[in-house]
């Protein structure tokens, strides 16, 4: 015989949940001393305490263990008790998990709310941003973010181009923004390397563009380029490659046609 301190030992579970049990009547002491009033548990009652501990851990409330337990011997009714416990936990399991999507949404939205937006952006100013947006459309597959729609000087529109994300506003005076014209053209130009440069640069020029510079093919005519000027001022170069070239060779090929 042992007392509760060794059982406890022994079986792995704490006096504390042995004393409960035993207030609850579903695993007592196999013998009480009547004058020291130490409990005393035997052996053999170890199978009986397994069984307990299987059903805890499957999820079974005390009232639900006693019940299982005096029917013990019955299939049926453990059969059914087990499928019911587990519907019960799958259930529970489906709560939890929607919980956790929950927080994964709450965790996603602070990301996104705290999310540094890097990129570059090409800022220019144009006389009507709506007419130029519209132009570029037809010469370019370009992808408009927004425009807006306000009396002329106050526009602005946002457009990707292959990649790049163009911002154009209206010109306006009052607040810095002049724009280049045709006649002056600004310094800078737009290089965009293109599938078709036939067809790119035709349209260009069949869109009121100025040619400044034909189609013309470069670098063993590894390289096709042509300049236009928009009727904006903006200079845009036309860009097809049609043999890739490492940086060794265009320069074995300049230092060719240096000679």
């Amino acid at each position: 015989m042992y007392r509760i301190g060794q059982f406890s030992k022994l079986v792995n579970v704490s006096t504390r949940m042995l004393r409960y049990y035993d207030k609850c009547g579903i695993f007592c002491p196999s013998h009480v001393d009547e004058i020291t009033g130490y409990r005393l548990y035997s052996l053999h009652q170890i199978p009986h305490l397994n069984q307990i501990l299987l059903l805890r851990d499957s999820g079974f409330k005390v009232d639900e263990i006693n019940d299982a337990l005096k029917r013990i011997n019955d299939i049926e009714f453990l059969e059914a008790t087990l499928n019911k416990k587990i519907k019960q936990l799958n259930h529970e399991i489906d709560i939890q998990q929607q919980k956790i999507r929950k927080i994964e949404e709450q965790l996603k939205l602070i990301k996104e709310e705290n999310r540094v937006i890097k990129g570059t952006e090409i800022d220019f100013v144009v006389k009507n941003s709506l007419k130029a947006l519209e132009l570029y459309k037809e010469i370019f597959d370009i992808e408009v973010v927004e425009a807006t729609d306000y009396p002329e000087g106050s526009n602005e529109a946002v457009f990707n181009l292959y990649g790049t994300r163009f911002h154009m506003l209206d010109e306006n005076p009052e607040y810095g923004l002049k724009a280049p014209d045709k006649d002056h053209p600004n310094t800078i130009w737009f290089n965009i390397a293109v599938e078709d440069i036939e067809k790119t640069h035709k349209t260009a020029l069949e869109n009121g563009c100025t040619e400044i510079q034909g189609i013309t093919n470069m670098m063993n005519d590894a390289v096709s380029n042509s300049i236009f000027v928009d009727p904006f001022g903006y200079m845009w170069m036309l860009h097809k490659i049609n043999i890739n070239l490492s940086f060794e060779e265009r320069i074995k090929i300049i230092e060719e046609e240096m000679k």
